[in-house]
Order: structure tokens, then C-alpha cells, then sequence
């Protein structure tokens, strides 16, 4: 695991007075490169609303900004442009009471609840519907749709391969049934309710939280939290922070590891599978850290993340793959078929809840199509090692 030291970090700056309007931000990259990024700041005792936020150098563009109140102040979330090592940017935060409005926005359906983007449909959180025998599989999953108006690039239920896999999908075995395929119709994971006071959606990010139940006949053995952060990267480049908690219900729980289906997946749409679908076969082509040791069967060791790169009706796309190290050691699997994901063997304990944190970043292939090792390698740094906000005292 490469963990960028402290020295590295980029740090944000602020300083202002107590009558200030506007509030000065400092970013720094440090010795290190960044990406676009994610960036978020606490202004405890503010409640004002940010309208955006102003570059002091006028020959830049201002940047979108986002608010959440709460009340010990405000968090003011926004996208940090892409930055050259020793690289600063300096800006002016200009508090007001009303702010933009736009972006993104969760609409309910049947069974599901789409988050749009610029009216679009991007995300599908999936979690009521019917699928005949033998491709029974109930629990919640996301599907994601294609950025050039072709429908989903991911796959739902039923298909000629592993029906169980469904978009963005967790699962594991137990020692009181499967849970990553929930064919056993005494055993699934029951989707309970949205936690809709802790949901958000504005111009740079949307957040959703989903409880689960997963219950083996009648018993509850495991409960889930999986909140869903969404943020506009930059056009073409959608990114989804994980932040799911796991609680037992049943004493220990034996997570059990099956590579090809337990963990925090991804499956992409049946096109890929190509014409004589099989286990070894597919139109999926991946990139890994240089790290990653291949052990058998498409398992991959010492491998923090993968990137997936596929066409869905003639867009190209790269998904990225993100495993946080603070996750339980895992491995990842990686079918040219299209899906891919990490997993891994461990016990939860009732009373010690377990946190687990993915990162999933959907790039448009026709926007950047040179996502190499060293491009990908910089948005993973990114997701271990992020940038800080500090308020200058």
C-alpha cells in the first residue's frame, strides 16, 4: 500500500473575519500531481449558502459550489481542477442566502429511484422487482446508465451468464445461506427503506443512504447501511464514493469469499459477453497496478484496484475499480465478460459493526482515451491519500 505522506497532502487555507462576506481559500498540490478531485470543508458557525466560488486570478472560471447545512455550520463541497505537482490555486469563497440549483436530482419510481444528472438518468438504485425461476435473485443493486443517451451500460436480471450479477452489486456467503446470489427463496436481502434526511442533490455532488436487511428463513442475520456520494468530476467523468456499514444480527457471521461473486462488484452490460458467452471469454479488456500478481482463475493479489475498459453500443468507456485499505485484505476478480470486483474471508461479530469504503469512477472513453497506468494510478493516490481542507487560524 502507497500512502502519500502528510508533506504531500494538498492543504486548503482559509482565512477570514467574523463580518467577512467572502472567505479566501488556498489549495496546494503539494509534491504530487492530482486529478480533478472531490474536496469538502467544515466553516463551523456559518449558515450562509455558497454561491460559488471565484478564482482570484480573473482569467480562470469560477467553480461550482455546494452546501449542506447543519447546525454547527455549513460543509461546502466543490470539484478541484486538475493540479501540477507544487501547483496552488487561490480563490474567494462569497457567502450568500440563496444559492444555485441544478445538477443532480433523485426521482422515485416503481421498485427503484433514478439520480439524474442534468436531467438524465445516471444511477438506478434497484431494490423491488420480480424475476422468474431458475434467475431468482433478490437484493438491492445499482444499475448505471451510458453517457450517450444508449441506455444502461450494466446488467440486470436474468441473461445466459451468471443471472445473480446485477450492476453494482454486495454479497457474501454465510454459515445461514448465500447472500450473493439469494436463489434460496428463504434467504435474500430485503431492501428497507431510504434514509431521505440524509439525502442531498445539488450541481457538484448527490448523496443517498439505503438500509438492507439480508434475512436467511424469517431470521435476521445481517443489517446494512450503504451510503452512495456521487460527484459531477468533470463532463465525462462520474465518480461514486462507497461508505457501507455492516452490523450482525446472529453472533459471529462467517463472511465467506467466493472471488467470482462475493465483495462489492461490478457487471457490466450482456453486449460485452460476445457471441458464445464463457467464463474466459468477453470483449472486457482490464488495466491493474503493476503490483497485482495473478494466482489462478482470474484471481489477482496485491492488486488495490482495476479499471475495466468496454464498449456499449459503439461508446467506449473505462470504469475504474477502487479498493480502500482499510478494507479487509482482498482480492480482486477480473472476467473478460465484464465483471469485476474485490472480496475477501472475514468474521463479523455482533456488536462490532464492520466499515467498508469502494470508490467506482465511470469514465467517457471518448473524452479521455488514454487512460494508462500512470493516468489511473494518480486517481487511486487520490482515493487513499485525498486532499485536506483546514480553515487557517
Amino acid at each position: 500500500m502507497n500512502i502519500l505522506s502528510k508533506s504531500l497532502l494538498p492543504i486548503l487555507l482559509v482565512a477570514f473575519t467574523a463580518q467577512a462576506e467572502n472567505v479566501r481559500i488556498r489549495v496546494d498540490a503539494g509534491d504530487t500531481a492530482r486529478p480533478a478531485a472531490p474536496m469538502s470543508l467544515n466553516l463551523p458557525g456559518k449558515q450562509a449558502v455558497v454561491v460559488r466560488i471565484l478564482p482570484v486570478s480573473s482569467a480562470d472560471a469560477p467553480l461550482d459550489a455546494q452546501v449542506q447545512k447543519s447546525a454547527n455550520g455549513i460543509t461546502v463541497r466543490w470539484v478541484e481542477p486538475a493540479m501540477k505537482a507544487n501547483e496552488s490555486h487561490e480563490y474567494n469563497l462569497s457567502l450568500q442566502d440563496n444559492g444555485t440549483s441544478g445538477g443532480f436530482q433523485y426521482v422515485s419510481g416503481d421498485g427503484y429511484c433514478d439520480l439524474l444528472l442534468g436531467g438524465k438518468p445516471l444511477l438506478r438504485h434497484m431494490y423491488k422487482y420480480e424475476s422468474p425461476a431458475p434467475n431468482k435473485s433478490s437484493k438491492p443493486f445499482i444499475h448505471v446508465f451510458g453517457m450517450h443517451d444508449e441506455g444502461l451500460i450494466t446488467k440486470g436480471p436474468g441473461g445466459k451468464m451468471e443471472s445473480h450479477h446485477r450492476g453494482i452489486f454486495l454479497g457474501f456467503g454465510t454459515q445461514f445461506g448465500n447472500f450473493w446470489d439469494c436463489k434460496d427463496p428463504a434467504v435474500d436481502q430485503h431492501h428497507v427503506k431510504f434514509v431521505q434526511d440524509e439525502e442531498f442533490a445539488s450541481t457538484v455532488a448527490a448523496r443517498c443512504v439505503e438500509l438492507t436487511d439480508w434475512i436467511a428463513k424469517g431470521k435476521l442475520i445481517i443489517s446494512d447501511r450503504r451510503q452512495t456520494t456521487t460527484w459531477n468530476l468533470a463532463p465525462g467523468i462520474v465518480l461514486m464514493d462507497f461508505d457501507i456499514t455492516m452490523q450482525s444480527h446472529a453472533g459471529d457471521v462467517k463472511l465467506v469469499n467466493n472471488s467470482h461473486h462475493a465483495g462489492f462488484h461490478f457487471r457490466t452490460n450482456e453486449e460485452v459477453e460476445g457471441d458464445k458467452p464463457s467464463l474466459h471469454t468477453g470483449n472486457v479488456t482490464y488495466i491493474r497496478p503493476a503490483s497485482a500478481n495473478l494466482s489462478k482463475d482470474d484471481e489477482w493479489h496485491d492488486c488495490a484496484w482495476v479499471a475495466a475498459n468496454f464498449s456499449i453500443k459503439g461508446n467506449p468507456y473505462t470504469v475504474m475499480h477502487l479498493n480502500s485499505p482499510t478494507n479487509p485484505p482482498s482480492v480482486y476478480s477480473t472476467r473478460p465478460y465484464g465483471r469485476f470486483g474485490a472480496s475477501f474471508n472475514d468474521t463479523l461479530s455482533e456488536g462490532k459493526p464492520m466499515n467498508l469504503k469502494y470508490r467506482i469512477i465511470i469514465f467517457d472513453a471518448k473524452k479521455y482515451p488514454n487512460l494508462d497506468l500512470a493516468a489511473l494510478t494518480t486517481y487511486y493516490n487520490d482515493f487513499v491519500s485525498p486532499a485536506k481542507a483546514a480553515v487557517e487560524k
